[in-house]
């Protein structure tokens, strides 16, 4: 120990003694004069640290650190230690060892201090200032003691070659021994999974499944202290699915950034949520990250888990049922272009082999079947209505033009299919009332709107004004459908009538039999064309004079869409979907499918030469 101060008290003490006792007549004399032997030139002692938890000139303190002394002296016998902080005594020992606590909550943090110790020893002089602690030795050392906030820093996280890196700021103390990294999974069970010299380490075990990470700080006073942590989210694979032109399925997984750390993979396949799942693919390749699924039909839900295996490695981290790294998947079969639209959106068929659908995220999307690809979207956003789902959509025969509500807002929209700037926020409510309905439009924007109160009404999207209203037996009438051109109407009461509207009169033409008809509509290519199915003869009719255009039997179950372009119709069967030819209804293909996937919830455009699902699927003819 390096001497600060040396101090030597001395005192002359003067003894003169005079007693006179005067007991039982007895008398003493004095003899002599006494005189206390004293040496009044005694060196200082060398002082020795036994023990002493400060082997640097700046000591940084993160935590509560309790300093254990011990000196010895080499003649004078030591008396007390005492402890100062920036001069201000803090605790004083009356002995050559003891312990000391620096308290770090005591402390402002980030700030330095001085901590000094001070050792007292005796003078050796045998004189009365020592004996009563006036005289002695003094030795002094001090420190840089810097208090700093050690707790919780922040754990860098990184991906070296394939493996999880983590990083943090070396802890400033002099005895340290190592880290500890401490990994908790997604039970939140700890385990001690590796240990570390330096301010780094790679989890050679880590494959993306979410983890807590703790630093410990060992230090050589058998004290701990949490230095560091790293939180993790999930970052598995992401499983997704693929169907060729040709139909066949596939599911391929991505995102394998710790694939140093991955031995293998085993997928295991549920169909239609049986709740059993069966292994149907294992590989140690990491190459390997598609699976052809060849025993699915169009539709079918298929529920993936991809178990991931890490390499063998050296820790006693095990992964539970709760934290072992599983991937799970819920795809359909099927061209994937679009997330399930609910039966109220729908989808309609547009010009251009274009169709539009409703899509929570973006809106009103306007989606190409021949380059399979959005090409545009629109949201109506203001603020009062967040609400950006359209429902209840009508196309127009030709697909020129379109109509949609925004249900539960009383919102009511309208424009051409192939421009979303002309779409525009149309005021039904006199009309229509607080309901929500869907409203069938003419390729030069006439919409047959039905109403609360009154009869079907005809209203021009362009001017925004009522044309004519149908006034006969309004409680039961309802609009069905409008022509391409706006002359022809379809409309219902006791039976399904055919109207011809011109000079705001409304003629009725031919009336269909009504409780029979499960099927009617304007042909999508010829303006004065319609066509009906009463569950056992299709036909197609001109409007002119009622001529036969196409007339066939068809037992079908139901009839889902007919494409006039390409001559073709689809209907379903049990457990099947059905595509038809449109001239003589010839059957020119069956599709399997799952009986569930005939509900009315589920519906099926056919355009293009494709089946479109509101699954958000697309099966190639």
């Amino acid at each position: 120990m390096r001497i600060i101060q040396f101090l030597r008290y001395s005192a002359i003490v003067l003894l003169s003694i005079g007693l006179n006792f005067l007991f039982y007549s007895c008398e003493y004399e004095p003899k002599e004069v006494y005189n206390l032997q004293v040496n009044p030139d005694v060196q200082p002692p060398e002082i020795q640290e036994v023990a002493l938890d400060l082997q640097s000139d700046t000591i940084y303190l993160i935590a509560n650190k309790t300093l254990h002394f011990s000196f010895t002296s080499s003649n004078q016998a030591i008396q007390s230690v005492a402890w100062y902080i920036d001069d201000e005594l803090k605790e004083t020992v009356n002995s050559e060892s003891g312990n000391f606590t620096l308290n770090h909550a005591s402390f402002l943090t980030d700030h330095f201090y001085d901590l000094g110790i001070k050792v007292f020893t005796g003078s050796g002089s045998g004189s009365i200032a020592e004996h009563l602690g006036n005289e002695g030795f003094l030795f002094e050392k001090h420190w840089v003691l810097v208090v700093i906030d050690g707790y919780e820093k922040i754990v860098r996280n990184s991906i070296a070659d394939g493996r999880l890196r983590l990083e943090w700021d070396p802890c400033p103390v002099d005895n340290l021994i190592k880290y500890l990294i401490i990994r908790q999974g997604q039970n939140y069970v700890p385990y001690i999974i590796g240990e570390s010299n330096v301010p780094q380490f790679i989890d050679s075990s880590y494959i993306g499944e979410g983890a807590n990470y703790i630093i410990m700080a060992q230090l050589a006073s058998e004290q701990f202290i949490q230095w560091g942590t790293c939180q993790l989210a999930p970052d598995l694979p992401h499983m997704m699915s693929y169907c060729t032109p040709q139909n066949i399925n596939s599911v391929y997984w991505t995102g394998r950034k710790y694939y140093n750390n991955i031995a293998g993979c085993t997928l295991y396949q549920d169909l239609n949520n049986t709740g059993s799942y069966t292994q149907i693919y294992s590989t140690e390749s990491l190459a390997d990250t598609m699976v052809a699924i060849g025993n699915v039909k169009f539709g079918d839900e298929m529920d993936f888990r991809l178990e991931l295996a890490p390499h063998p490695y050296k820790t006693n981290f095990v992964y539970s049922y709760f934290n072992r790294p599983l991937v799970y998947a819920s795809l359909v079969a099927g061209y994937q272009f679009a997330e399930r639209i609910d039966d109220d959106e729908q989808i309609i068929e547009v010009e251009n082999n274009q169709i539009l659908y409703s899509s929570p995220g973006k809106g009103l999307v306007r989606f190409s079947l021949g380059t399979l690809k959005a090409i545009e979207s629109y949201k109506y956003v203001t603020p009062e209505v967040s609400n950006t789902s359209f429902e209840r959509m009508c196309g127009s025969p030709k697909g020129k033009c379109f109509t949609s509500a925004m249900f539960g807002e009383d919102l009511y929209f309208s424009g051409f299919s192939s421009n979303f700037a002309s779409i525009s926020n149309v005021d039904l409510d006199p009309i229509i009332g607080a309901w929500a309905i869907s409203i069938p439009v003419s390729d030069n924007q006439i919409g047959l709107v039905n109403s609360l109160w009154g009869g079907p009404r005809l209203y021009n999207f362009n001017t925004h004004q009522v044309i004519d209203e149908y006034t006969i037996d309004p409680t039961i009438t309802y609009g069905v459908a409008i022509s391409s051109n706006a002359d022809y109407l379809i409309i219902r009461d006791q039976g399904i009538h055919l109207f011809k509207y011109a000079n705001h009169s409304f003629d009725q033409l031919y009336t269909l039999p009504g409780e029979e008809i499960k099927f009617v509509e304007f042909s999508k290519t010829e303006a004065e064309q319609f066509a009906f199915w009463d569950g056992s003869n299709f036909q197609i009719k001109r409007c002119t004079d009622f001529s036969d255009v196409v007339s066939f039997p068809l037992s079908d179950a139901k009839i889902l869409s007919v494409d006039y372009s390409e001559q073709m119709m689809l209907t379903s069967g049990p457990g099947k979907l059905i595509v038809r030819s449109l001239v003589d209804g010839a059957l020119i293909l069956e599709i399997p499918v799952d009986p569930s996937n005939l509900y009315s919830s589920n519906y099926y455009l056919l355009s293009d030469n494709k089946i479109i699902s509101n699954m958000g699927i697309i099966y190639f003819l």
